[in-house]
């Protein structure tokens, strides 16, 4: 089989594909690579982190930054560990790839939307902390969660993956998401 594993059918396609190992360890170093870089990034902003953020007073605003700084690495290291263990044994199980991803999109959504609530609070402080902002912006961020929720939960369930792990497909309805998505930030980044 040159080094590639069997035919495998996507679990919303009828198509047969080979897959290539090699992949899997792509995805390692990729990851491996993930990591370290953010590793080195924390280490070499500890002293302004701890001179800017930890001798300072707790606010929401410190509270979010640290949970985005600490939760993206906690992610990446827990991803990390899954793609040397669960997923690194060819043929991983659809199940097990359907979790991993909807591990990575709860993630990604969780630190999304620890950003947006950052600039929301910075428009909300440049705005005099107008009502009526707040009201509009924590409405764009319950449609923008709802959103994210609605199109992540139907991604997943819809989603093909191979033997690897890798998605087979992209479903039409992630692009649509992904161009609503990215409009809807380029105007916010415009108003901000």
């Amino acid at each position: 089989m040159n080094g590639r594993s069997g035919p495998h059918k996507s679990c919303n396609s009828a198509i047969m594909t080979t897959i290539d190992p090699n992949d899997m360890v792509i995805r390692n170093y990729s990851s491996l690579v993930a990591l370290v870089f953010l590793i080195w990034e924390t280490l070499v902003t500890s002293s302004d982190e701890y001179k800017y953020i930890w001798k300072h007073h707790w606010t929401p605003v410190k509270c979010i930054y640290l949970f985005c700084r600490y939760f993206s690495l906690a992610v990446q290291i827990i991803n990390y560990v899954i793609t040397r263990g669960p997923i690194s044994r060819i043929p991983v199980a659809y199940t097990t790839c359907q979790t991993w991803f909807a591990f990575q999109a709860t993630c990604t959504a969780s630190l999304l939307c620890a950003v947006n609530v950052l600039l929301m609070l910075r428009v909300y402080a440049l705005y005099n902390k107008d009502r009526r902002i707040a009201v509009f912006l924590a409405n764009l961020l319950i449609l923008d969660t709802i959103s994210t929720v609605a199109h992540g939960y139907h991604y997943i369930k819809t989603c093909g993956f191979d033997d690897v792990c890798l998605m087979m497909s992209t479903p039409p309805i992630v692009l649509s998401f992904s161009a609503g998505n990215t409009l809807g930030h380029d105007l916010a980044e415009d108003w901000y």
